[in-house]
Order: structure tokens, then sequence, then C-alpha cells
């Protein structure tokens, strides 16, 4: 991660590196495109050390997990909902 951020420290110049890297996204891809962090650095990694992990197929190899936590709790949850599974 730190490799990661200084070299999107070392691009950006005087930029926030978030800013950097959202006014680095095509025009035409701005509709379809969010900003994630994580897969923000997945991408740093298979571009300097491919062969250390391996892409999954979402068709043959879903993850038991959710990613759409706003569809479950909504956009503006409560403390007791971001801390259900503690219950």
């Amino acid at each position: 991660m730190q490799k990661m951020l200084i070299e999107l420290n070392k691009k950006a110049g005087n930029q926030a590196w978030p800013y950097y890297v959202l006014e680095n996204i095509a025009t035409k891809d701005m509709a379809l495109s969010g900003f994630s962090e994580y897969e923000t650095y997945g991408n740093f990694l298979n571009s300097i050390c491919s062969s250390n992990f391996r892409l999954r197929s979402l068709q043959s190899e879903l993850l038991n997990t959710t990613r759409n936590g706003s569809m479950i709790l909504g956009t503006l949850p409560n403390a007791k909902d971001l801390n259900f599974w503690r219950l």
C-alpha cells in the first residue's frame, strides 16, 4: 500500500492523490466509473506483481460476502445497524 501511495503522490504532485485518480478517468467512462480504494490497490498490485495472486472469475467462484451494504442498511445507517454483527 505504501508503495502505491508513494507512486500516486509522485504523479499527483501538489494535488491530493484521490483527486488525481478521479481526474484521470476518461470523460467517456465517467458515467460507469466509481472510485474504489480496494480496486485501485488490486489494479496496482496486478500491474507490479501479477504473479503473486490470481483473479477470480465471478461466475465460477462467488465469494460468500455482500458488497451492497447500503441496500441492506440504507445510505445513513445508525450505530446499532453498523454493529449488528457484534450482537
